[in-house]
């Protein structure tokens, strides 16, 4: 998650986790500053923008991607965009029902 070159950021680093072989459940960027290509080990993207900064696929993609267009959004604007709580509030249910999914899911709950 991050804004602006932060947002930026948090591709490279899903980026730089491919390399390590590492599963990336979501990458979450608030006005990114320029566009930018989802690796194929993240399973989700949301992009909060403002102006024309979307995120695309990458090749081997097979997750989703929402570019989420706030130009219309009068409260919001790029130096705002990362304060917003409603987007706050949609983020944290977001990573609730995946945190929730992974626990689930884990092999230790499995006791043998």
């Amino acid at each position: 998650m991050g804004h602006s070159l932060g947002a930026d950021a948090a591709i490279y680093m899903a980026e730089k986790m491919k390399t390590l072989g590492a599963p990336v459940a979501l990458v979450v960027t608030f006005g990114p500053t320029t566009n930018l290509a989802a690796p194929s080990n993240v399973a989700q993207v949301i992009n909060y923008h403002t102006g024309n900064t979307l995120v695309s696929k990458r090749p081997g993609f097979k997750g989703s991607i929402s570019n989420i267009n706030l130009n219309l959004a009068p409260d919001i604007n790029h130096l705002n965009i990362e304060k917003s709580n409603r987007l706050h509030a949609s983020i944290i249910s977001k990573i609730q029902t995946i945190a929730g999914r992974q626990r689930r899911a884990s092999p230790s709950d499995a006791v043998q």
